[in-house]
């Protein structure tokens, strides 16, 4: 049997391909619209699917592939955005999503993990939908309900869900506006300021990607850990402002190339988080075009 990874090109889909296939993980297919960006391989082609998971056949695929796990990583408008058109970001988003669910539900498969989100979502669990402040995070609260509904209605069927703090680490898209440090370095390199709005300080948990897809392998693999709702602690709480200065102070170092045993470190090592952000800078610097952005 296999997993089946839905929205697998993005920002964690491509850090959770990279990953397993590190650790020579198999049966786990990628399906999404878009290629990898940053993974040119022979064996990871093989277990991509270019497909609009929207639309694409999910009683095929789940045959062809034998999935039983489906990893959904696909997600709606980003937070700040989906404000913009709550209503569009429902209908091209949200509802899709849930009409997928049925679709793998139909298929037979036994279980989905659902990637949700810790930041935008009230850590507690008590009255937390009045605080939501995100069409985004509405979408996330209403997926979750719905794998429970449906796991009341389905008795063969299982969810796992995991609430997952703000990930940052290479293969994060630094050209779409996506990123805390992609963000930051694109500032730092344009010489433009930072304007930092009231209530800097607050402080945000950020998450290592390499221990955020490491994490994800555990519970796709663990068919016992079913029917929860699990939260993947950070490994630092910090602000923008400290995260900034961290950035700054060691941005010499950001254009030294990144070996490809540093790669493998960021994603299995324990690293601190400082050296966790250079690294993180440096993988950026490598190769510029990662932020569109170049020095002068």
């Amino acid at each position: 049997m296999s997993t089946l990874v839905i929205g697998g090109s993005g920002f964690i889909g491509e850090a959770l391909a990279y990953y397993t296939l590190n650790i020579k993980l198999e049966n786990i297919y990628f399906l999404s619209k878009y290629p990898f960006r940053h993974i040119d391989n022979e064996t990871l082609q093989s277990r991509f699917i270019k497909n609009d998971w929207r639309v694409c056949d999910y009683n095929k695929i789940v045959k062809e592939y034998s999935v039983d796990t489906v990893l959904i990583l696909a997600s709606g408008a980003h937070p700040r955005l989906s404000n913009d058109d709550s209503l569009c970001d429902i209908e091209s988003n949200i509802i899709p999503l849930l009409r997928v669910i049925d679709s793998l539900l139909e298929s037979k498969v036994k279980r989905i993990v659902f990637v949700s989100s810790a930041g935008a979502l009230d850590s507690s669990f008590s009255n937390f939908h009045l605080s939501l402040e995100s069409t985004y995070a509405l979408g996330k609260t209403f997926i979750e309900g719905y794998l429970a509904l449906k796991s009341n209605v389905f008795t063969d069927f299982q969810f796992s869900i995991l609430r997952v703090s703000n990930p940052f680490g290479p293969f994060q898209l630094g050209d779409k506006g996506q990123g805390v440090i992609p963000i930051f370095l694109r500032k730092i390199i344009l010489n433009e300021d930072v304007v930092f709005l009231k209530g800097s300080n607050f402080k945000k948990e950020y998450i290592f990607i390499g221990r955020l897809v490491s994490e994800l392998v555990k519970v796709i693999t663990n068919v016992k850990l079913s029917n929860t709702i699990e939260f993947i602690t950070p490994c630092e709480v910090i602000s923008a402002e400290e995260l900034y200065k961290i950035i700054k102070y060691n941005f010499s170092v950001y254009k030294e190339p990144l070996s490809d045993d540093e790669m493998d470190s960021l994603f299995s090592s324990d690293l601190g988080f400082n050296d966790l952000v250079i690294l993180t800078m440096r993988w950026y610097g490598s190769d510029p075009s990662r932020l569109n952005v170049s020095i002068k």
